[in-house]
């Protein structure tokens, strides 16, 4: 029995999901975060020299993975909390990693980085507003800002965050929830969030979820073009930011509320 359900796992992972990812399917929707992340990230480096790169949350190092091929130079920071996650990223090679907690400041210096990328860890946060003061302390001036967040309508969103925020008041609550989803976004809610920095775009890269289309490119260029021009209908979204200039030219520090 143990050697048939082996079998059947190596079955359901018989593609390579975008050609980097053993997975069930060839272009899996879940997966295509990175992909637009990544392209972002290349046209980033396309214009600079020495590209320094912290990946928040870095997880086992997934987003760079799906930066692999890109040209040399480019200097990979992870962050993250979870013990277990750094050794995996570890174990790719190529990151300079550190362990700790996101709401406890970051270990860098001002002006370290040229990108900052958070994927999928702003839900996790109670309240992500007070983050994003780190984050954009420690970004190089006119250094890009990329996320990835699960996305809900507007009603949806507000009405769930306010449960899981009531939910929480019981401590009991609080450690069986430990590490889920705590905040719910909507397109309108990352903009408000996003309010100090300049959104240059918001996509989608699921809105039609149909597993069974999904080892077929049309079906994932479909849910791009779709994604791109109306996100509000994707179940998850990226984002693309630079911090916002004030009148003289210097940059604004995010608002915490």
């Amino acid at each position: 029995m143990t050697q048939g359900g082996g079998d059947e796992g190596r079955a359901k992972l018989a593609h390579s999901a975008f050609g980097v990812e053993p997975s069930d399917a060839k272009y899996r929707l879940r997966l295509a975060r990175y992909v637009d992340l990544a392209e972002r990230i290349k046209r980033v480096c396309e214009s600079r020299h020495g590209v320094r790169i912290l990946d928040l949350g870095c997880g086992k190092g997934r987003l760079r993975a799906f930066c692999g091929g890109m040209a040399d130079g480019i200097e990979w920071h992870g962050f993250d909390l979870q013990e277990w996650r750094l050794a995996e990223a570890a174990g790719t090679g190529g990151y300079h990693l550190a362990r700790g907690d996101l709401l406890q400041g970051l270990p860098y210096a001002a002006g370290s980085f040229d990108i900052v990328a958070c994927v999928q860890v702003l839900e996790h946060l109670e309240n992500p507003a007070l983050v994003l003061p780190e984050i954009r302390r420690v970004m190089k001036p006119g250094g890009v800002f990329l996320l990835s967040v699960p996305s809900f309508p507007p009603l949806a969103a507000a009405a769930a965050s306010a449960a899981m925020s009531l939910a929480r008041l019981s401590k009991r609550m609080r450690e069986r929830l430990e590490g889920g989803h705590v905040r719910f976004f909507s397109v309108l809610s990352l903009r408000r969030l996003l309010r100090d920095f300049e959104i240059r775009e918001i996509s989608g890269q699921r809105v039609l979820s149909v597993k069974a289309l999904e080892n077929y490119r049309f079906f994932y260029r479909l849910n791009r073009f779709l994604g791109s021009r109306l996100p509000w209908l994707a179940v998850e979204v990226t984002a693309e930011a630079v911090p916002r200039r004030d009148g003289d030219g210097s940059f604004t520090n995010p608002t915490v509320s």
